[in-house]
């Protein structure tokens, strides 16, 4: 018997637009206004340097006759040097220290002094760095070849040591997610993960590497919400009706026996709000502006999904009997729900087609009717056909197709006889959440899970 449960964590319900038109910045970032109004100067004494006096910025000649013992403080920051102006990828260690990098090698800084990145802590790698994420206080640093792994108990005395036995390079910079227990990233070969015990590829079991080229890693854009791992991917060409590229989604959970499920739809960036831990993600929308939405909002509007099993190798040779798909069966819309659903829907496309024609001129509406950068556009109620109440089911036995049906209860249904298998996968897809599938040799056997 094969059981595959906690089916329903990993199959996230469709983003519900919040309403927030988003212009995406175009053009080059400027050096800003950093407020610098004075300068210090200091005098070497006894191989220190102490401050003399406090001058304004536009000062440029000073006459040093300060006795001695009227020098002020000890500068403490001789060897302070600020980062390089092109450093990116900047992540926060634990112990209040900044880590950043350009080309292969890592700039640390000073504890709680993010302006200030010392010789001492500038480490190089043998490799073009690509990312780096931080699990606790372990840096992980992903890069063309073998990734490196970090720490140290201050800045000035980390060690980077290579992972010899992981040789998991980083084709996409904004694959890397970090998560509470490890950091993640897109390689050739499937997802890696990192951590301080070491670098380890977290799908080997779920995925091959011609299954995950699928998903096109090298161009993936991940986020870690709620311990899964969601990579995003586009198409190379294509995109929907309103101008998203089309593409999908590898959501991945190590903790669950659900391990990989995929979504069919494709979003150009997500992040986690600060205080609320909500992943919201962007996209266009239907007035075809960028918007931002709320991911796994709106309980009666799901994503479509496929899972597919890893590969489960039996003893022997086997022939399963029985399967059982254990999901929300009843979740589904009535057909008198569906008939009011197509009725608000109507009624909304004919507001806006009206809107569109006969309003929305200069000085039109009052001040503070509609929000910043918002319209007068009602929102199109949910597709009413987003539930099929059911769920298709297919199973591989030595990898050949053996059984495609279509389940609508939670009721056992016979499987295909007339051969036996040593490997055994099976799918689902669907909009039902489901809970656990199992593939048994008996009803009786069924009956004990």
């Amino acid at each position: 018997m094969i059981t595959v449960e906690g089916l329903e964590k990993s199959f996230g319900r469709q983003a519900v637009l919040r309403g927030i038109d988003l212009e995406m910045p175009t053009g080059s970032i400027t050096v800003g206004d950093y407020g610098i109004t004075h300068k210090r100067l200091y005098r070497s004494q006894g191989g220190a340097y102490f401050l003399v006096s406090e001058v304004t910025a536009a000062t440029t000649s000073v006459t040093d006759n300060t006795a001695t013992e009227n020098l002020g403080a000890e500068l403490t920051t001789t060897f302070f040097l600020p980062p390089p102006d092109d450093m990116i990828g900047i992540v926060e260690l634990p112990n209040g220290v900044m880590a950043g990098f350009k080309g292969n090698v890592v700039y640390l800084s000073d504890p709680y002094k993010p302006w200030a990145y010392p010789a001492l802590n500038q480490y190089a790698v043998s490799w073009g760095i690509v990312a780096i994420g931080a699990v606790g206080s372990t840096l992980l640093v992903a890069t063309s070849g073998y990734p490196y792994i970090g720490r140290g108990p201050d800045p000035a005395a980390y060690v980077f040591q290579p992972d010899k036995g992981a040789y998991y390079p980083c084709i996409s910079k904004r694959s890397l997610a970090a998560g509470p227990n490890a950091v993640y990233w897109a390689t050739p070969e499937g997802i890696a993960a990192g951590n301080a015990s070491g670098v380890t590829l977290a799908s080997r079991a779920f995925v091959t590497r011609s299954e995950w080229q699928v998903f096109r890693p090298e161009v993936m854009h991940a986020i870690v919400w709620e311990d899964r791992y969601y990579g995003w991917f586009n198409e190379p060409v294509g995109t929907d009706q309103y101008g998203n590229k089309t593409g999908g989604a590898v959501i991945f959970d190590p903790g669950e026996r659900a391990f990989m499920s995929t979504l069919g739809s494709f979003n150009q960036a997500v992040a986690i709000k600060p205080g609320t831990g909500e992943l919201w993600a962007s996209r266009k929308g239907t007035n075809l502006l960028n918007q931002v939405f709320a991911w796994d909002a709106d309980p009666s509007n799901p994503n479509a999904y496929e899972w597919k099993s890893k590969k489960f190798i039996s003893p022997g040779l086997e022939n399963f009997a029985f399967a059982q798909i254990i999901g929300e069966y009843g979740e589904g819309l009535t057909s008198e729900e569906v008939a009011d659903l197509q009725a608000q829907i109507a009624a909304i496309q004919a507001y806006n087609a009206s809107f569109a024609a006969t309003d929305g001129d200069m000085n039109d509406h009052p001040m503070n009717h509609v929000a910043l950068n918002g319209d007068s556009v009602l929102l199109t109620a949910p597709n009413p056909d987003y539930i099929s109440g059911a769920i298709t089911f297919r199973y591989w036995g030595d990898g050949i197709l053996r059984l495609n049906r279509t389940v609508e209860s939670n009721e056992p249904f016979p499987m295909p006889s007339g051969f036996r298998a040593e490997k055994h996968e099976f799918a689902i897809s669907g909009e039902l959440e489901v809970q656990q599938v199992t593939i048994a040799t008996s009803k009786e056997e069924l009956g004990s899970t």
